[in-house]
């Protein structure tokens, strides 16, 4: 059994498929995602160097992972994990803007 650990998103899904079948992705409108089969197939350590996503307004809920780091945010409310240490997110980092500045977000 192959264990995977690179972070992967559910958008990666879509193109995964179109690429396993063959197919070629859209030349407008491209995915968002990207193939896992090169990661399924060892060709690949990583996928994404950073992982971002938001639900829009008005729920206005967002997060952004790099590596062991993820922040979190909703409203006005923001969380920062260190998933290498906290891979369930139940203990929050507690001083966010001074932990932001450890995150190479760009």
């Amino acid at each position: 059994m192959q264990t995977i650990d690179a972070p992967v998103i559910s958008l990666d899904i879509l193109p995964t498929v179109v690429d396993a079948l063959g197919l070629n992705p859209p030349d407008q409108n491209p995915f968002d995602g990207k193939s896992l089969l090169s990661l399924l197939s060892g060709k690949k350590k990583t996928l994404h160097e950073v992982l971002y996503w938001n639900s829009e307004e008005p729920k206005g809920e967002w997060a952004v992972r790099q590596r062991n780091w993820k922040a979190h945010g909703f409203k006005n409310k923001y969380e920062l994990y260190d998933l290498e240490k906290n891979p369930s997110e139940l203990r929050k980092r507690k001083k966010l803007k001074s932990y932001l500045t450890c995150m190479e977000l760009g």
